[in-house]
């Protein structure tokens, strides 16, 4: 068989000769193909001899090949008409003839003996596509096609085969223009995040697209571009990979590409006739045979080159046959210069995040940073992972290391030059204020102006848009946290506060806002004005150059101190605070922003750690709200489980930063806008709203600040029960709401305390010295019980006496009927108060009862309730008292000594009148409380030291006891109680005795004792109602109790119904004081100790007023006059003496001077004119008589003088 084959070709060789090629071409046909044809392929394919002619013929209808074509030749024909109707007379023709025909077409209608295809097929180049797409592994495929029916057919199969992997398919008019290339891209391609990509496009649309590619920066590193064959004459651009058919890859034109297509072939002839050096001409019957050996089913072999364009060259990487790959060169180079192999089939976008710990100038790390910027790359693996965001898209970080808290330029610059051409279409800035102002003037150094968001800092100076356009933030300015720093402070009920703050350009503004804030709100910033600021990178080295500024805080007393500074450097100041004196409890510490937490207290020297702990318990702070709402708790959950052990704290606004970038992007692509344009990002990213894991985030339109955000107010406190420390929000302030501050859980203050403390130390202890300097004194306690029971002892000396002259004395029964006098009245006013006082001596009842408890202050004159006896208000309380005691001493003298017998003055008689209303209120109602408050100023129980000198008044700490003023007053309280006692205890019986209108009368034994009983009431309740009131108060029980046993045995006064009254009285108090006591130590609610409390007094006072009913009034009031009598009057219908029935009398004047000597006169009777006429009315139920000057005076009823003896005068018209 081979020996036929071989002497075939050898007679084909010896036929072959000079033959002429037809190129026919149609309308369609590429117009440079056209004018190239001729010459370009009689310069190729005839190697060194002309064995071809070659002649172009244009197509057109009606025309009849055989008429065009000189049939005595032999010829070829290449259709190059690419045109169906064309290819279909061409077809017909060639086969009918036995003429070969050489198509350039990929796909034709018809296929015959004599066809043969220039191109490999459309299954064949979709295969190698298929295989390389494959052999790279690359997913979300774009498939960029022009509309050209092989493309598009090749396009729709490999979308068809390759399914999931295809994400867009693309096809490029052939109409379009290079200028709407990019727009189309930008558009349509580009918001789909795709980065690789197939191109079936002729070469001069690729150079475009490869343009519009490059511009829209889609062409860069991670992208990978496959062309197609038709492409591979197009200027390619680094690390672009081609599939071209074998023999074509020097192709610089399309002319050339389809000219060294029908090189091919030719160059089987003229190699094969040259082999064997034949003249003869040849039979077209062996250029069928030669052609069908060397080609596949009609077709050029299926042999596939891949290139790779390195550095403007094609260099053949390997080569595809029948699925086969044989690679001669493994490293390929991808768009971006790079050789990595683009694995992921996202676009990559890439934002640079200053996320480093270094700092300029050999400064420490700042740790703190790549910690809050944790938040960020967990953000960049939500966005990554999203279905919903920047779909087909991929985000990456650039962290640079160039600063964040100091600044320094140089280092910020020559650090951020070297970085400049990797940051990417946004930059995440650090929270810190010195960092993100140096940032923003290093960029525009270096001309850069993409946006920047900040991730939690509050710096003023960023607020202002106009200034720093490319800079917007997620967190509020620093002068709205001043705003609510100050409205804290007055939700606390605080008006007085201390500041300290840094000399620092972010922060001197924040001071400004909260001192005026102050002003506003009324609040008292204590420390003084040029003593608040310090160096904003204080250490504890510095201590003593700012020792004085602490010292001034620390002497304004102020408890609660505002911290304008920043971490670590509020830290230091805290040890600063602690070094001139504060400890536990004596501070507020209210930070600027969070504390920092555990991070705080750790990573330090004991001794460092012990004072920051000591004083930062309990601590306060405000900061933006982090992780608001469920989707922010749980962000800090997977936060916490992604970073853990780190504390989750501070990576909330790093994670918002991101997302506001990664918002931005996504809206920015779905408008199909360009994300490398930086002025169109940053309007874009400012127009975002969504939910991040602070709440809410949107940009104020006027600024750079986030839209008004709740506010955290944090408490910084250890945990007993899970044995952490913890930083927490306690307090959340929005101002959207109608409640502003929201309280979500209860603050624990420093010391443990979950009570708002004072705003100042000791506010309620207004002394020269600290409390922590007060002791309780020995010595002091000692002589305060010591002078209260040698008083008791004193007094009850001085009763015993008194005892003794009174003890026989007793007044008769009171058994007639009495009208209700004034003194009477007196005695129940005298049972009213002293209930009272009875519990004020008991036990405290403020906590069950305040209203019961004022009632008894009151009464008692002890109103600390009211007032707070304290420093020159209790010296001059000291000195009322003594007065009084004065007042009372001289009214108890004269009145005992019956003064006015020995001078008859009226002034005299006046102050008769005056000591005989004011005395039974002095000598009882006023007793306790003047003996409670003259013993006040012997209360020093407490001192500053171990010596008596030490102790200190307790209603004075300025005033130390035993010495000077104190000893002056304690000298003339003592004399004061011993000289009022006995004058009081013995007035007491005496003033019964002159009171003739005074129908109740006090047994002078039952006055006696209550003196006695009294004293030592006051006594027990100054010392052991001090130190023990649980004991004082069952003690105070039992003795009360005896009391009125005694009581019961000697009758009180003449009045049944009185000794009654003053029982149930008495029985009220002993009900009262027990449950009180009982109360106190149980714990009992206040709820069911009223219910007690007035069931026992109900019950006491029914049993009264069913026991009342028993015994006889003897004592009452006279009914008034009728009231329809007195219309009556008033209309003239009776006389004025038909009013009062009472008896009237006329007595002459002469009478008067001798009362007993008046006479009943007629009232007809004449009286002689010379003569003064006086009106005497008498009162049955009265003993006296009242006598009037004028005899038309109308003398009211009620309106009865009173005499010591029997009648009182009274001329000019006035009662005496």
């Amino acid at each position: 068989m081979l020996f036929i084959v071989y002497l075939s070709l050898i007679q084909f060789t010896q036929s072959l000769g000079d033959f002429m090629i037809y190129v026919l071409y149609s309308e369609q046909t590429n117009s440079n193909f056209v004018s190239d044809a001729k010459n370009y392929l009689s310069n190729t394919i005839n190697h060194s001899e002309q064995f071809f002619d070659i002649e172009v013929i244009e197509m057109v209808l009606n025309q009849n090949l055989a008429d065009i074509l000189d049939t005595n030749l032999n010829f070829l024909i290449v259709d190059a008409t690419f045109n169906v109707y064309w290819n279909r007379i061409i077809y017909e023709y060639t086969e009918n003839n036995s003429i070969v025909n050489l198509i350039l077409s990929l796909e034709a209608s018809h296929k015959g003996d004599w066809q043969f295809f220039l191109h490999n097929s459309v299954d064949q180049h979709q295969n190698i596509a298929e295989s390389v797409i494959n052999f790279f592994g690359w997913n979300n495929l774009a498939i960029v096609s022009s509309e050209v029916q092989a493309n598009l057919k090749i396009a729709s199969n490999i979308e068809k085969r390759l399914n999931k992997k295809v994400s867009l398919k693309v096809v490029l008019p052939d109409s379009i223009i290079e200028e709407n290339i990019e727009n189309y891209i930008g558009k349509i391609i580009k918001p789909e995040g795709i980065q690789m990509f197939l191109i079936l496009v002729e070469g001069g649309h690729f150079q475009y697209l490869l343009g519009g590619l490059k511009n829209e920066k889609i062409y860069k590193k991670g992208a990978g571009i496959l062309a197609g064959s038709s492409s591979v004459w197009a200027d390619g651009e680094d690390g672009v990979i081609m599939y071209v058919e074998k023999g074509l890859e020097t192709a610089t034109s399309y002319s050339e590409y389809e000219f060294l297509a029908i090189k091919q072939f030719t160059d089987m002839i003229l190699d094969f006739k040259l082999k064997y050096m034949s003249t003869e001409p040849f039979d077209l019957r062996l250029i069928r045979q030669l052609f069908e050996s060397n080609t596949y089913q009609h077709r050029k072999l299926p042999i596939f080159s891949i290139i790779n364009i390195d550095k403007g060259e094609k260099i053949l990487k390997a080569e595809f046959e029948n699925t086969k790959f044989q690679v001669f060169n493994r490293t390929f180079l991808y768009p971006g210069n790079t050789t990595a192999f683009p694995k992921i089939s996202e676009t990559e976008i890439v934002i640079s995040v200053a996320s480093g710990s270094t700092e300029p100038n050999g400064l420490p790390k700042n740790l703190l940073n790549p910690q809050n910027f944790l938040g960020s790359l967990y953000a960049q693996w939500v966005v990554n992972n999203s279905t919903s965001l920047l779909n087909n898209f991929y985000i990456t970080q650039f962290q640079t290391d160039c600063g964040s808290n100091t600044y320094d330029f140089n280092f910020y610059y020559n650090c951020m030059s070297t970085n400049k051409d990797q940051l990417g279409v946004a930059f995440l800035s650090p929270s810190f204020s010195a960092g993100a102002v140096g940032y923003v003037s290093v960029f525009r150094e270096l001309g850069l102006e993409i946006p920047q968001c900040g991730a939690g800092t509050r710096v003023a100076t960023l607020s202002n848009k106009t200034q720093y356009p490319e800079y917007m933030r997620v967190t509020t300015s620093a002068e709205y946290f001043a705003v609510i720093l100050a409205k804290g402070v007055a939700y606390f009920g605080w008006n007085n506060v201390a500041v300290i703050y840094a000399n620092k350009s972010s922060i001197i503004p924040v001071y400004k806002r909260f001192k005026q804030q102050c002003e506003t709100l009324g609040i008292n910033i204590l420390n003084d004005e040029n003593e608040r600021m310090i160096s904003p990178g204080y250490l504890r080295t510095n201590f003593t150059q700012y020792k004085h500024i602490f010292k001034n805080i620390y002497e304004s007393k102020a408890r609660v101190c505002i911290i304008l500074l920043e971490n670590p450097n509020a830290w230091h100041a805290i040890e600063g605070l602690y070094d001139v004196g504060f400890r536990k409890g004596d501070l507020v510490p209210v930070f600027y922003s969070k504390t920092g937490g555990v991070q705080a207290i750790s990573n330090e020297l004991d001794e460092y750690i012990k004072k920051r702990k000591e004083l930062m318990l309990g601590s306060l702070s405000v900061f933006s709200n982090e992780y608001i709402g469920d989707y922010g708790k749980q962000i800090k959950s997977e936060i916490a489980q992604a970073f853990y052990p780190q504390d989750p704290s501070y990576k909330c606004f790093s994670f918002d930063a991101f997302m506001l970038a990664a918002h931005g992007l996504d809206y920015t692509i779905n408008r199909g806008d360009d994300i490398e344009n930086p002025l169109i990002l940053n309007k874009n990213l400012r127009k975002q709203r969504f939910v991040g894991c602070s709440g809410i985030i949107s940009i104020e339109s006027n600024s750079n600040n986030r839209n008004s955000a709740p506010i955290n107010l944090f408490n910084f406190y250890y945990n007993k029960t899970s044995k952490t420390y913890i930083e927490t929000s306690v307090i959340v302030y929005n101002p959207e709401s109608s409640t502003p501050f929201i309280v979500m859980q209860q603050i624990m203050w420093p010391g443990g305390s979950n009570t708002v403390p004072e705003d100042m130390r000791d506010q309620n202890f207004d002394c020269p010295f600290e409390k922590k300097l007060v002791r309780n004194s020995g010595s002091g306690i000692g002589m305060l019980f010591g002078v209260c029971f040698s008083i008791f002892s004193v007094s009850g000396i001085i009763t015993w006496l008194i005892w003794k002259k009174w003890k026989i004395v007793d007044y008769p029964k009171l058994e007639k009927t009495k009208k209700l006098k004034f003194a009477d009245m007196i005695v129940y006013l005298v049972i009213a108060i002293e209930f009272f006082q009875y519990l004020y001596l008991g036990p405290p009842i403020s906590s069950m009862n305040s209203a019961v408890a004022y009632a008894s202050e009151a009464t008692s004159v002890d109103l600390t309730s009211f007032i707070t006896f304290k420093g020159a208000i209790f010296w001059i309380a000291m000195i009322i008292t003594l007065c009084t005691v004065l007042l009372s001493i001289f009214l108890n003298i004269f009145t005992v000594t019956r003064f006015k017998h020995v001078f008859k003055w009226r002034c005299c008689v006046n102050l008769r009148l005056f000591a005989e209303t004011l005395m039974p209120l002095l000598g009882n109602a006023l007793f306790i409380p003047i003996i409670s408050f003259l013993l006040n100023v012997f209360s020093c129980t407490h001192a500053t030291g171990d010596s008596i000198s030490d102790t200190y008044l307790d209603k004075d700490c300025y005033q130390y006891c035993w010495q000077g003023k104190h000893l002056a007053f304690a000298m003339q309280s003592i004399i004061a109680i011993f000289i009022y006692v006995p004058l009081t205890v013995y007035y007491r019986p005496v003033y019964q005795e002159v009171q003739e209108s005074l129908h109740i009368k006090t047994m002078p034994k039952y006055l006696v004792i209550k003196s006695l009983t009294q004293i030592f009431f006051v006594v027990l309740k100054k010392t052991l109602g001090l130190y023990q009131p649980e004991i004082h108060g069952f003690v105070y029980l039992i003795l009360f109790s005896f009391y009125i046993w005694i009581i019961l045995r000697i009758k009180a006064y003449n009045y049944d119904r009185m000794c009654l009254l003053l029982f149930i009285s008495m029985l009220m108090v002993v009900w009262s004081v027990l449950f009180t006591s009982l109360a106190n130590i149980l714990e009992v609610t206040f709820i069911l100790w009223l219910c007690c409390q007035l069931t026992g007094w109900a019950a006491i006072l029914l049993w009264g007023a069913i026991k009342a009913k028993k015994i006889p009034s003897l004592i009452i009031t006279e009914k008034g006059i009728d009231i329809s009598v007195l219309f009556k009057f008033m209309l003239g219908k009776i006389e004025a003496n038909q009013i009062d029935k009472k008896e009237i009398k006329f007595v002459s004047k002469k009478e008067i001077t001798d009362p007993d000597q008046c006479k009943k006169v007629d009232s007809n009777e004449k009286i002689a004119d010379e003569e003064k006429i006086e009106i005497v009315i008498e009162d049955e139920m009265s003993d006296e008589k009242v006598l009037s000057s004028d005899n038309v005076l109308k003398i009211d009823e009620n309106e009865e003088g009173k005499s010591d003896d029997t009648t009182r005068m009274n001329t000019n018209r006035k009662f005496i």
